[in-house]
């Protein structure tokens, strides 16, 4: 099935730092279709943060929604829309959509995945189940971890880490970008765009 990437700019004063559970909440009430549809994934909003818990929205701040074809005309409905999350008033611009394309590189902000009660999430463990879910996917690829991030999923905090690829093979990144890795990928989680890859001389 076809997906694509849809944008809408993103105006506002602040949101909060962890946001990815108010804005499906903010999303599905407008448009209920994505309830049921598991290949809609929705990364977080980019701004400039403000510690300590803080997103101040920028020029470039977009809500970026992972999506098959079928259902562009229900996200359609959300262009223009004044939307609440975490009790901040944020209006979303016209719907723009672009096709997914190869890269070199790719990063999630926060990627999650589920461990067996008593775990510690650790990089160690992460990095351990980031290499066997590859490998369940027959992905080629090298990975970077990034922070340790702490967020929330109804009141229930949860952890997961920063995840980058780089020197991808076309098809890798193309799964990466519409597939992800780990959970709660609707909450913002194992969402993967193109970065820039930076060169050294």
């Amino acid at each position: 099935m076809e997906l694509l990437r849809v944008t809408f700019p993103v105006s506002g004063s602040e949101i909060p730092l962890d946001h990815g559970y108010a804005v499906f909440s903010a999303i599905s009430g407008l448009v209920p279709e994505i309830h049921a549809n598991r290949l809609v994934a929705i990364a977080p909003i980019r701004g400039v943060f403000k510690p300590p818990t803080t997103l101040t929205l920028a020029p470039f701040s977009r809500l970026t929604v992972i999506t098959p074809l079928t259902l562009v005309p229900d996200l359609f409905v959300l262009s223009g829309k004044l939307l609440t999350i975490g009790g901040a008033p944020v209006l979303l611009g016209r719907m723009v959509l672009t096709p997914i394309a190869p890269c070199e590189s790719v990063g999630s902000r926060l990627v999650f995945f589920s461990f067996p009660n008593g775990l510690e999430i650790n990089e160690e463990n992460f990095g351990a189940e980031v290499r066997r879910q590859l490998s369940l996917l027959d992905l080629q690829a090298n990975p970077a971890l990034g922070k340790r991030r702490v967020f929330r999923v109804k009141n229930v905090k949860q952890v997961g880490y920063g995840l980058r690829f780089d020197d991808l093979r076309p098809v890798d990144s193309l799964r990466l970008q519409t597939e992800g890795l780990g959970g709660h990928r609707r909450f913002g989680c194992g969402v993967f765009s193109p970065i820039r890859k930076v060169i050294t001389t």
